[in-house]
C-alpha cells in the first residue's frame, strides 16, 4: 500500500471517529454551538483531499 494513501486512510479514519465523538456529545448537550466542530472537521477534510491531490500529481 502507498504510504500516502495509508495516510489519508488513517486520517479518515480519525476523521469519522472525531465525527462520531462530536455527534454524540452534541446530542447530550442540545443546543450546543456546532460551529468550532464544524470547522474543524472541514479543515481535516481539506487535509485528506490536498493529501489525495498531492498523490495523484505524483502518481
Amino acid at each position: 500500500m502507498n504510504p500516502d494513501l495509508e495516510t489519508v486512510n488513517s486520517l479518515l479514519l480519525d476523521l469519522i471517529r472525531q465525527a462520531l465523538l462530536d455527534g454524540a456529545a452534541m446530542q447530550k448537550t442540545p443546543g450546543a454551538d456546532v460551529s468550532e466542530t464544524m470547522r474543524d472537521l472541514n479543515e481535516r477534510r481539506l487535509t485528506i483531499l490536498q493529501l489525495i491531490d498531492a498523490d495523484r500529481a505524483a502518481g
